[in-house]
């Protein structure tokens, strides 16, 4: 974390810094920009200074304790997440089966890949 410190530290103004990361905490500490990644796509891009993660995926990213973990087991068809989704209902259900959500706009600060985060975001 020293390292990472002293790089960010130093960086002339107007700079910026990419840090590709594991480690939510590092990735709060010194991010702005947030970009959480699910089988190799982005599932949520926000600014963690305003908004608080809405995927059930990222929310289990930044707080493992929010709800049980994930299986592990990715859905090939539909959202990967599926399986483990809090959020899906039996009315989502066919929906997040065959759909891959694509990244909704929310906000300028904050996009979404989730059926059911989308929808509660626009009521």
């Amino acid at each position: 974390e020293l390292v990472l410190e002293a790089l960010i530290n130093n960086l002339p103004e107007n700079a910026a810094c990419i840090l590709v990361t594991h480690d939510m905490s590092e990735a709060r500490d010194f991010c702005h920009r947030i970009y959480a990644m699910l089988a190799g796509r982005v599932i949520e891009k926000i600014d963690l200074r305003e908004r608080q993660p809405l995927h059930p995926y990222a929310k289990i990213l930044f707080d493992p304790w929010s709800s049980r973990l994930p299986s592990g087991i990715l859905a090939e068809k539909g959202c990967p997440f599926v399986g483990d989704c809090s959020l899906v209902t039996e009315s989502l259900r066919p929906t997040c089966t065959q759909i891959n959500p694509k990244l909704s706009t929310l906000s300028q600060s904050h996009s979404v890949a989730c059926h059911a985060a989308a929808i509660d975001q626009s009521s």
